[in-house]
């Protein structure tokens, strides 16, 4: 027996040796299962690891894309309602005698915070023309005042028509209540615009732009593909359009 063991463990096969009988060979089959262990154990603890980084990616994806749903739909819902009870808009801001795209590029939805014509826009539908002497800090009533420094921030918007009290959209003491909640996952702040050029024709949409990492592209994809139509929202880079009236 004992030739027998000396054997097996000087003269291997050439498909080389799973088992042996003799002591040094009983002390590298423990390294082998050691070694095994230890690899079994680092894969699983990989999958797991990559498992609930994808879970925790794809719920917060969820969370986000849900967020700004809700707020979006919150910001048209306001900008729909101020062009509904003021349908007259700023009506001749820049005083030609012609109410056109010079005036609004999109009447009566409200002009961008940082358009110059908001220093001539009235707060009421009988006198659409602002006082003269409106400034940007001055804040006289019949005067919308322009954003300085300039910025498009949907809360720094304003309804064009509205009396004094219900001009500021969603700032201000008497703003009906509306206030933006805070941006999720590191979003820029919504911004609005209301032109003729963007994306062909037009319109008035808002905007955010994404901090770029993985949960919110996941967002931004599950919204322009389950929440919103490709006429409703779109997706440049970070950027996230979402449409209040798409003219294109």
């Amino acid at each position: 027996m004992n030739e027998l063991r000396s054997y097996i463990a000087k003269e291997p096969s050439s498909r080389g040796r799973f088992f042996c009988f003799s002591s040094g060979c009983e002390k590298g089959n423990v390294l082998l299962y050691v070694f095994l262990a230890v690899g079994l154990l680092a894969a699983l603890s990989y999958a797991y690891v990559k498992d609930s980084r994808e879970n925790y990616a794809s719920q917060s994806s969820i969370q986000v894309a849900e967020t700004l749903y809700s707020q979006a739909n919150m910001i048209r819902a306001a900008v729909m309602e101020c062009a509904e009870e003021y349908p007259s808009g700023g009506g001749d801001m820049n005083g030609d005698g012609i109410v056109d795209t010079n005036d609004n590029p999109n009447n009566p939805f409200p002009l961008a915070p940082s358009n110059a014509l908001n220093l001539q826009a009235g707060r009421n539908n009988t006198t659409p023309i602002g006082p003269t002497g409106c400034t940007v800090t001055s804040n006289a009533a019949g005067c919308i005042p322009q954003e300085s420094p300039a910025n498009d921030y949907v809360s720094d918007l304003y309804c064009i028509g509205a009396p004094l009290g219900a001009a500021a959209m969603f700032s201000g003491a008497s703003n009906q209540g509306r206030y933006l909640p805070p941006m999720p996952g590191n979003f820029t702040p919504w911004v609005y615009k209301n032109d003729l050029t963007f994306g062909g024709a037009g319109g008035v949409y808002i905007q955010t732009t994404s901090p770029g990492d993985a949960a919110s592209a996941i967002a931004l994809n599950r919204l322009t593909t389950s929440l919103y139509t490709s006429k409703q929202a779109s997706v440049s880079g970070n950027v996230l359009t979402v449409w209040i009236v798409n003219n294109n």
